[in-house]
């Protein structure tokens, strides 16, 4: 059979031919293939700010440790008047956008929730947000950019006895424990910086994790339990403390990873400092 136009005719099969050509040149309407989700994981510094109550000042210093699952950003206020920590848990990470659910807390204790619905990740460059909620603390929006040098730095040698604390030099923070420096000895001293509910507790012996970051060993994580045996004095019963630890520099072009950022965290308080080396 053959198709008439005018003084000319195609056949089925020249038709098919030339279709398929279309679709090998593209013709067809190819879809790109859709971006990488971005990896969030890092150190990251920068400043948040909050509409209610305003911060003083108001683009606040703001340090964070992202995981894979989560971030963890810190305004560290030593007067204890105005620490904050925002914990929050990636509901979703799609190309550069992600939404999270957030826990705020003030002072060591936990406030209120919050939501992101609109976050931006550029992978290894910077990440943005504003939060949104009811209460104090929940109207914040922040802007960290990912510390290109520091992340990629090889970590630290620590060995056993290295003893990181708080800049007051009191012993709250933690001493490395082996001689491997897989393990440390956690303790919170009654200063006015910890909260009630920490106060004088301690543990031994806690194994250190590996994050899987761009240098693996630069942030680790752990979970310590603190139990009757460990005399806090407050203590009302069990509990446990998720921590994420990192070195950076207190001055960019200073001495390389002279601090420790600590943050510890359960449902009901926190704790977290720039820790300084004994």
């Amino acid at each position: 059979m053959k198709l008439k136009f005018g003084s000319w005719s195609l056949t089925p099969y020249l038709i098919v031919i030339a279709f398929i050509g279309l679709q090998s040149c593209g013709g067809g309407g190819s879809t790109p293939p859709a971006a990488a989700d971005a990896n969030p994981v890092g150190y990251y510094s920068g400043t948040l700010s909050t509409v209610s109550p305003v911060q003083n000042p108001v683009n606040a210093n703001a340090k964070a440790i992202v995981d894979s699952d989560k971030f963890l950003m810190v305004h560290i206020d030593n007067t204890g008047s105005n620490s904050l920590l925002y914990k929050g848990t990636f509901t979703d990470i799609t190309a550069t956008t992600f939404t999270a659910d957030v826990r705020i807390y003030h002072n060591g204790a936990f406030l209120r929730t919050a939501t992101i619905s609109n976050g931006t990740i550029t992978e290894k460059s910077s990440m943005t947000a504003t939060l949104s909620g009811t209460g104090d603390y929940t109207s914040t929006s922040f802007s960290l950019t990912y510390d290109t040098t520091i992340n990629a730095r090889t970590p630290i040698i620590s060995v056993s006895a290295d003893q990181w604390f708080v800049p007051t030099n009191t012993p709250t923070g933690f001493i490395f424990s082996n001689t491997a420096a897989t393990e440390i000895t956690n303790t919170y001293e009654n200063i006015a910086i910890v909260h009630d509910a920490l106060k004088g507790c301690g543990v031994a012996n806690i194994a250190l994790i590996d994050v899987a970051s761009e240098q693996v060993g630069r942030i680790r994580t752990y979970t310590a339990n603190y139990t009757t045996s460990d005399l806090c004095e407050n203590f009302v019963s069990d509990f446990s403390m998720t921590a994420y630890m990192t070195t950076f520099d207190s001055v960019v072009g200073g001495t390389n990873d002279d601090r420790y950022l600590w943050i510890t965290y359960n449902d009901n308080n926190f704790f977290a400092d720039a820790l300084v080396k004994q």
